[in-house]
């Protein structure tokens, strides 16, 4: 069997394998969220506030990093009541990012240096046709919407430094760290994961499984996928949330990991 022939008890297996105890180890969002909730926690901020979002928003802006996010909340004379305003916060003169050993996270795609890029062009977003004050007004219509992660991807991947995999990944950690699950979506779409890693991964699978010929955007490519999130909850015993994300996140590592370690390593996936 090549690299090319992934299959989906190949990726079964794996998740499996990375989800099954569920450790911070398992999957690199998991250590990240992790910080971010003792992070809010320590800053006494209500993660479900405008302001626990824009903290978890700057540290994926600031390549994963939850220093950013204290950079951000204490910059300026009122520290941390600055609002949650985007106007107010195109004013912070927020500074670099520079931590020792800063790479940021190699398949992430933010400019982790420079993470007031992000921030000062919330400033010239747009929901819905109309304009956003406030990262709490973001999620609030976000809600209100019938597809509201759709409708945020929409909205975060036009955010300078982001495109589609930071938006994917941050409307993760809104949902999970700043417990706004209004955003989570019914089902786990093609277009969703038609980028980087999981794209690969599921192309590879569609045309060992249906034919060379299928595409990720297609019933083939929505039929893998709500088996894959199923099996998550069935047989792992994933929560909807965390299986629509973990299900994407392994669809990423999968492909990257494989193509690291050659064919062999999938047999000590058991």
């Amino acid at each position: 069997m090549s690299r090319q022939d992934y299959t989906s008890e190949d990726i079964k297996r794996y998740m499996r394998s990375r989800l099954e105890e569920g450790d911070e180890d398992a999957l690199f969002e998991f250590k990240f969220q992790r910080e971010c909730e003792q992070e809010l926690e320590r800053m006494q901020i209500n993660p479900e506030s405008g302001k626990g979002l824009l903290f978890t928003f700057t540290a994926i802006a600031g390549g994963w990093e939850t220093a950013a996010g204290r950079r951000l909340v204490a910059n300026g004379d009122d520290c941390l009541n600055l609002p949650d305003s985007f106007e107010r916060i195109s004013e912070t003169n927020l500074e670099k990012v520079e931590e020792k050993g800063y790479g940021g996270h190699p398949h992430r795609h933010a400019n982790g240096a420079h993470p007031e890029h992000a921030l000062n062009d919330l400033v010239n977003r747009t929901l819905n046709d109309e304009p956003v004050e406030s990262m709490g007004e973001v999620f609030d219509q976000l809600e209100q919407m019938d597809v509201p992660f759709d409708q945020g991807m929409n909205f975060f991947k036009r955010v300078k430094t982001f495109g589609g995999l930071t938006a994917f990944d941050y409307l993760d950690t809104a949902a999970r760290v700043n417990h706004r699950t209004g955003v989570v979506p019914n089902r786990l779409k093609p277009k969703h994961v038609d980028r980087n890693g999981p794209k690969k991964t599921l192309e590879r699978t569609l045309s060992t499984e249906a034919s060379v010929e299928a595409e990720v955007q297609s019933e083939d490519g929505q039929v893998l996928l709500d088996d894959l999130v199923e099996y998550a909850k069935t047989e792992l015993g994933l929560s909807h949330i965390d299986a629509i994300f973990d299900v994407e996140s392994c669809l990423c590592t999968y492909h990257g990991e494989l193509e690291n370690e050659g064919p062999d390593w999938r047999g000590s996936c058991t």
